[in-house]
């Protein structure tokens, strides 16, 4: 034990920069750990939603909310109808969704689209966040007909801006 402590001696007394070296990455790290992390606002922008499609008996549009905060849907537009805004908001809670009836996005393909056919319809929401900013989100629908009873729907966001509405 003692040749090993007066070999651990030596090396030190000879090797002093090594020594200095391993203390300032010690200390460095230590000092690194400690750092507080900077600020980052998530809130402005919001992360973008996204919808998905959930056909079936009763099909649903879902508004997913990725974002660390609440956002308010107050409303929708499909194709050409008109603008609907309520006049409350239904919240989508931060990390969850929201479903959509889908009842008239089944009409209106049953209606315009043929068997074998295709459509890309808009799809719009009309979004607030916890500062009140109003912010539509652009979707297309990709629409493909089956048969008359079956069809797919892919969603596509296109965009997510900050625009009153």
């Amino acid at each position: 034990m003692k040749s090993l402590i007066s070999r651990a001696h030596h090396f030190l007394t000879k090797n002093k920069l090594v020594v200095v070296i391993i203390i300032l990455v010690g200390l460095m790290s230590a000092m690194y750990t400690f750092l507080p992390t900077p600020y980052v606002d998530v809130s402005d922008p919001i992360r973008s939603p996204f919808i998905l499609y959930h056909p079936g008996d009763q099909p649903k549009i879902e508004i997913i909310n990725p974002d660390l905060n609440d956002i308010y849907l107050w409303g929708t537009q499909f194709h050409d109808e008109r603008k609907i805004i309520e006049d409350s908001p239904r919240t989508v809670p931060a990390g969850y969704s929201y479903f959509l009836n889908g009842d008239i996005l089944s009409r209106w393909i049953e209606e315009n689209v043929l068997v074998g056919g295709q459509e890309t319809v808009p799809f719009l929401a009309f979004l607030k966040n916890k500062e009140q900013d109003e912010y539509v989100m652009r979707n297309l629908l990709l629409i493909i007909r089956e048969t008359d009873k079956t069809f797919s729907i892919q969603p596509q966001t296109l965009s997510f801006y900050n625009e009153k509405w």
